[in-house]
This record gives C-alpha cells, sequence and structure tokens, in this order.
C-alpha cells in the first residue's frame, strides 16, 4: 500500500505562535473545525507531500541528502512572505513566496 510521505520545514516560534493564535480564531468562527494546531498538528511549510510504492527507496534517498539539508543556512536572513490563501479540501494553505533558503531545501529534496 502507499505510505504518504510529508517533506516540511518547521516554523519558528514566533510564527507558530502567530499561526496558533489564528488557528483558533477561525476554529471560533468554524466550530467544526478539525484541524488545531495547539495539540494536534503542527504549522509547517510542505516542501514536498505525496504517496509513495516505494517508501524504503524514498527514505533512503531522503537519508543520503540528509548532510546536505545540515548545510541549510539560517532562514533568519530569509522570511517567509505569506501571499493569497487557498482552501483545498479540509486544508487551509498559504502560498509561500520562494526565497534563497526555502529554495536550498527544495534542491534537495
Amino acid at each position: 500500500a502507499d505510505s504518504p510521505i510529508n517533506i516540511h520545514v518547521k516554523l519558528g516560534p514566533e510564527a507558530e505562535k502567530e499561526a496558533i493564535a489564528l488557528n483558533a480564531l477561525l476554529t471560533d468562527a468554524c466550530p467544526g473545525n478539525d484541524i488545531n494546531l495547539n495539540t494536534t498538528q503542527q504549522p509547517h511549510v510542505t516542501m514536498y507531500l505525496t504517496s509513495f510504492t516505494n517508501t524504503q527507496a524514498v527514505e533512503d534517498s531522503i537519508k543520503e541528502n540528509v548532510p546536505t539539508l545540515l548545510q541549510t543556512p539560517s532562514c533568519d536572513n530569509n522570511p517567509m512572505i505569506l501571499t493569497n490563501f487557498t482552501v483545498n479540501g479540509c486544508y487551509a494553505m498559504w502560498n509561500v513566496v520562494p526565497n534563497q533558503c526555502l529554495q536550498h531545501i527544495s534542491d534537495a529534496v
């Protein structure tokens, strides 16, 4: 069976705090919201999300690229800029303007 793999970048403390606060406002406005960033899910920037039939080969490839990923420059000088907001299925997403840091990670993946 296919197994989904979500390669993502965790947000910094300030951005995570803001995302959790916004999620609380959305949950108050839409009580049926199943996404709870305060307890269940984690706010993040998805770099790649799909299902693979050969997950072992993908895991091996990711492990091979860990040294490259660890050389990623700090994103402190490359803030994430959010653009338009999209709702797709049960997910709410902002598009992120590509920057040097995210591009480096994307290229390694």
